[in-house]
């Protein structure tokens, strides 16, 4: 399926359907990694971990969370010539 559509989205939609689906798979990777991450600080602090910082890296990870369908959403879209 995916050999079939690469023509007609590079010719049609100016889309680059591997790169894309390539860029999507990272994005994914990176999208599971963040959460386990996120559930490893959301479970109790040893007494050695500044909760500020570890508050912070938190909102950082949910801002990028946040990100990732949008980009992945784009991945897919056509393009502007």
């Amino acid at each position: 399926m995916l050999a079939a559509s690469r023509g007609f989205a590079a010719t049609y939609l100016h889309i680059d359907l591997d790169a894309s689906v390539s860029r999507a798979r990272t994005l994914l990777v990176e999208k599971v990694a963040l959460t386990e991450e996120r559930a490893r600080l959301s479970g109790p602090a040893p007494a050695d971990v500044d909760p500020a910082g570890r508050k912070a890296r938190v909102a950082e990870i949910d801002a990028r969370l946040a990100q990732i369908p949008a980009i992945v959403d784009g991945l897919f879209h056509t393009h502007a010539s």
